[in-house]
């Protein structure tokens, strides 16, 4: 969430997968998201490009139907 939006501006996309890919290879398998968190589904759409190829042993939890208006 705090990628994509709400504690400051979105952090850079380069950054936010590196980020992403770093926590993996730490062990870390849990992630989750929101389509709520950032604008236009921001944070599902990075995990989704940070994952591409890495899906593997990941667990992603979202979260479906708040609205934000």
């Amino acid at each position: 969430m705090g990628l994509s939006e709400f504690y400051g501006p979105p952090t850079d996309k380069a950054l936010a997968i590196k980020l992403l890919h770093e926590a993996i290879e730490l062990g870390v398998e849990h992630f989750d998201t929101a389509e709520i968190y950032g604008f236009q589904s921001a944070n599902e759409t990075l995990l989704g490009d940070a994952f591409t190829g890495k899906r593997d042993g990941l667990f992603i939890a979202t979260k479906f139907g708040p609205t934000r208006d």
